[in-house]
């Protein structure tokens, strides 16, 4: 064949590529098509998912982390660095929140429902009760030991129920003796893991991601507690945790330094 019917034929070969170019670029750059919703849980795997929950749950009976804990109000935030240790039984936190350059700012001792808040800034020791410190704005006004529990240790806790249903994929819903929603699980797709945890009683969710497992434990490296009514956000981020071992009882004392002033949360919040 001669040498320019090659050429003609290299040229006509080029145009038809440049032609169809475009319906290439169109293909690949198409969107991807929306995952379809997945189907409502059926009963044995909700029953499954919250026995595996409970589990995971009790396999925690100490723990200590360390971690960085960011405050968000109105549009302002405020971080600090954070030391936590808890004991599951007796339920037991301690929460020692520092400046990023050291300097002490508060401590916080949960034993029961009593707390006791030891402000740095104001040369103030308050304790109370749980509800107290919520309606005094340093906690969501009627958080339970057990959703504050859920918080640190990186794993929500299942509340008591009467009944659990799944009414769209992906997601829980544990309802009390009146029908009420208590607890809305919210999983990963195509895992068990929990997402996002809301509680419309107390007006509050949680939303969980980052997994890793310690020592044998799955636990959610970043939690952040919104409040559903207000533009409150508390996100906390664990950088290293230690389960089950031994925690010294000195820990969970509260040293009140000389000079600071003891006020009950009751007197504080009027």
């Amino acid at each position: 064949m001669p040498m320019h019917a090659n050429i003609v034929l290299n040229r006509k070969s080029l145009c038809f590529l440049f032609a169809m170019l475009p319906l290439l670029l169109c293909q690949f750059c198409a969107p991807t098509p929306p995952r379809p919703p997945s189907p409502p849980l059926g009963k044995e795997r909700i029953a499954r998912i919250l026995a595996a929950l409970r589990e995971e749950g009790k396999s925690v009976s100490t723990f200590f982390s360390a971690g960085k804990l960011a405050f968000h109000h109105n549009g302002s935030g405020h971080e600090a660095d954070i030391l936590i240790f808890g004991t599951r039984t007796p339920f037991r936190l301690k929460l020692e929140l520092r400046h990023p350059w050291g300097r002490p700012l508060m401590h916080l001792l949960i034993m029961d429902s009593q707390i006791q808040i030891l402000s740095f800034s104001e040369k103030r020791c308050y304790s109370g009760s749980l509800s107290e410190a919520g309606k005094f704005g340093i906690l969501p006004e009627g958080m339970l030991s057990v959703q504050l529990w859920a918080l640190v240790r990186g794993l929500p806790s299942v509340l008591p129920y009467s009944k659990a249903i799944s009414v769209k994929g992906d997601q829980i819903s544990l309802l009390d003796a009146n029908s009420q929603e208590v607890e809305i699980i919210d999983f990963y797709p195509e895992s068990d893991r929990p997402r996002r945890i809301t509680f419309p009683m107390q007006g509050i969710r949680f939303i969980l991601s980052g997994y890793e497992r310690t020592s044998g434990i799955l636990y959610a490296t970043n939690t952040r507690l919104e409040s559903l009514h207000a533009k409150n956000a508390l996100a906390l981020k664990l950088i290293q945790v230690v389960f089950n071992r031994a925690i010294p009882e000195p820990i969970f004392e509260l040293h009140i330094p000389a000079g600071f002033k003891t006020i009950s949360l009751k007197e504080a919040g009027r």
